[in-house]
């Protein structure tokens, strides 16, 4: 396989993810949008999407286009974190980690999506805080997950930062969008950035919380952090809020299907 068809199959990969994982964060928004205006739905993450997606009509097909989809994401991210950009340093690092650790986070929706097809026998639904009681049961593992919930925190400031400084105008390959397109697109990305950034952010404190405490049920996915948005003060608004922020960073990933520059070092 030359150069160019190695390039062609990445783009692949990367497109076929970027509509997958837009299919899951435009349910993680509809169904907290119900759940806040009382409507039914629920405050779910990634899996509890997926398991939703599964229950509709036809979810045996939509199951099977989700694994692939996100299978593919998944091998795309693992790809960039192994190659990485051809710089050095601390930031590059960084870079490549989050990369990886994000393509196994990948990985367990996959699984989620081949278990729906009944592929899979069950019992992995619990196997990310399984794994984490037993990094926090190892010498050093406490340690470990709060430098990880510290780095899951940057990630999270890091994409509100993204979103504040227009960063998916640079992304996108504007030339081949209308005025109006281009626009919407832009503030899609802008605003799910932010919400997406703020359940990082979540996430990753209650990552240090559970090493602190050597406990991996204080420990939270995307589901736990809307759950804990959505007990606060005036929690219905700043879920309604983060419904729409998630939910248009879905909208955003499925249009980059389309118009995502996709640089391959």
């Amino acid at each position: 396989m030359n150069s160019n068809q190695k390039k062609s199959a990445i783009e692949l990969l990367a497109r076929t993810g970027f509509f997958a994982k837009g299919v899951v964060y435009v349910t993680i928004g509809v169904l907290a949008s119900l759940y806040a205006f009382d409507s039914g739905g629920a405050v779910a993450g990634g899996k509890g999407a997926i398991q939703t997606l599964a229950d509709l009509p036809g979810g045996t097909i939509l199951m099977a286009v989700l694994a692939i989809g996100l299978a593919a994401y998944g091998i795309f991210r693992l790809l960039l974190g192994i190659k990485g950009s051809g710089e050095s340093g601390v930031k590059e690092l960084v870079k490549r980690v989050a990369r990886i650790a994000s393509a196994i986070g990948y990985a367990f929706l996959t699984y989620t999506c081949i278990q729906a097809l009944g592929l899979a026998s069950g019992g992995g639904g619990s196997s990310k805080k399984t794994y984490l009681g037993e990094v926090l049961a190892s010498d050093g593992g406490p340690w470990l997950a709060i430098l990880g919930g510290l780095a899951v925190v940057g990630a999270g400031l890091y994409q509100i930062s993204k979103g504040v400084t227009n960063a998916p105008s640079e992304r996108l390959n504007t030339s081949e969008m209308s005025a109006n397109l281009r626009i919407w697109i832009i503030r899609l990305g802008r605003l799910g950035l932010i919400a997406r950034g703020v359940v990082f952010a979540i996430i990753g404190g209650f990552l240090v919380k559970a090493g602190l405490a050597v406990n991996a049920a204080a420990a939270k996915t995307t589901g736990g952090a809307l759950r804990e948005i959505a007990q606060q003060d005036y929690g219905a608004i700043l879920l309604t809020a983060m419904a729409l922020g998630l939910g248009a960073y879905g909208l955003y990933m499925i249009a980059s299907t389309r118009y995502r520059n996709i640089t391959i070092s």
